[in-house]
């Protein structure tokens, strides 16, 4: 008997021992969540201070969505694509992480370059260049492309949701492919000049306006256009890279 209830009290004992440790647990995580929240103690010389708010992350259903044109920017819109240089392609938005607008989701870019590549792109190297340029020169660029190595999305919509750089990658085959490079005035780069770094500005186009859906694209390229191509300017944000 005696056996027994030593048995009965080490297990009491026992079960008390660890309802204190997770008590204790649940407190310190407690304590933890309520310091993370709170500005942090910045002494007696800005005590006086005005709080700062701190707000955690918000998740991904949080994050602002795209909205639909206003009715002034429709107009506007029609408007543009009203000309006689409009044209309609079998390009399609590559990202839809990259549309501007919904209901349709689409992507609208005014004055971009575009840079055309019928062999597909196929590393973030292939085009990094391409897309510091246009962020130092504060210009759109338009990627068309059979193909698209998944981190070349990847920064792009990482950029343009940070707003350093405004990009649309185009996926079209390389019919439509040289069809834009003629409507544009760009010239169609090769795998090997786009992996050697060979990009003289010759090869940039120039569109007025592009709207890329998921169905199709609609630009506004005028013929005998200037194409002044990508210029190195010092400063401005560089795009970053996904694991930065």
């Amino acid at each position: 008997m005696d056996g027994t209830l030593g048995v009965v009290i080490i297990v009491v004992g026992g079960i008390i021992a660890l309802a204190i440790a997770a008590f204790a647990d649940w407190r310190s995580k407690q304590r933890i969540e309520a310091a993370m929240t709170q500005a942090p103690d910045r002494g007696p010389a800005m005590a006086d201070a005005p709080v700062p708010e701190y707000v955690p992350e918000p998740a991904p259903d949080d994050r602002p969505r795209r909205h639909p044109l206003t009715e002034d920017e429709q107009a506007t819109l029609a408007e543009d694509l009203a000309g006689d240089h409009t044209h309609t392609v079998s390009a399609v938005l590559a990202d839809d992480r990259l549309a501007t607008t919904s209901e349709p989701q689409r992507a609208i870019l005014r004055g971009p370059l575009v840079m055309v590549c019928p062999e597909g792109i196929g590393s973030l190297r292939e085009v990094l260049d391409t897309l510091e340029r246009a962020s130092q020169q504060k210009s759109g660029i338009v990627l068309v492309a059979p193909s698209f190595d998944p981190e070349v999305l990847d920064v792009m919509s990482i950029n343009v949701e940070r707003g350093i750089i405004e990009a649309i990658p185009l996926h079209a085959d390389a019919e439509v492919c040289q069809q834009v490079a003629g409507l544009t005035g760009a010239t169609g780069v090769p795998r090997a000049d786009l992996q050697s770094g060979y990009l003289p500005h010759s090869v940039y186009g120039r569109a007025l306006v592009v709207v890329a859906g998921l169905d199709e694209t609609v630009l506004v390229a005028p013929p005998a256009q200037a194409t002044p191509g990508l210029v190195g300017a010092p400063g401005g944000p560089t795009p970053v890279h996904p694991r930065t």
